[in-house]
């Protein structure tokens, strides 16, 4: 059987480079290969393909949202913070403990809400 080697998300934008600078310059992205109207990037294990959208952007069907594991969301969070705390303050959530188990931090790009986040550590019992 054939082995399935990664999942990439296909991420709508109305400005590709621009939302390449973003990835690039906020989120520490590198460029791997960029064309009109597409750009693929990766971080670590992490990989996005920005794609020209066709269409509103503001509405609601286009949004989406990633969920990216990470080793250190606080760490993480400290090292993007210059470059986050130059976005509006609408678009930037700070690391917090949630409900189900995770502590994360939220970044937003025009409709796509990107969620960088690690399981809390489990207090010995």
């Amino acid at each position: 059987m054939t082995r399935l080697i990664d999942l990439t998300p296909l991420a709508p934008v109305t400005d590709v480079p621009a939302a390449t600078a973003f990835f690039q310059d906020v989120l520490s992205f590198e460029l791997v290969a960029a064309f009109d109207g597409f750009a693929y990037l990766r971080r670590d294990g992490a990989t996005i393909r920005l794609i020209m959208a066709r269409g509103d952007m503001n509405d609601a069907a286009r949004q989406q949202g990633y969920y990216i594991d990470v080793e250190d969301v606080d760490a993480l969070h400290e090292t993007l913070l210059p470059a986050l705390s130059k976005l509006p303050e609408t678009h930037h959530q700070p690391p917090a403990d949630t409900s189900y188990g995770q502590r994360e931090f939220v970044v937003v790009y025009e409709a796509l809400m990107l969620v960088f986040g690690q399981p809390i550590p489990k207090e010995p019992s």
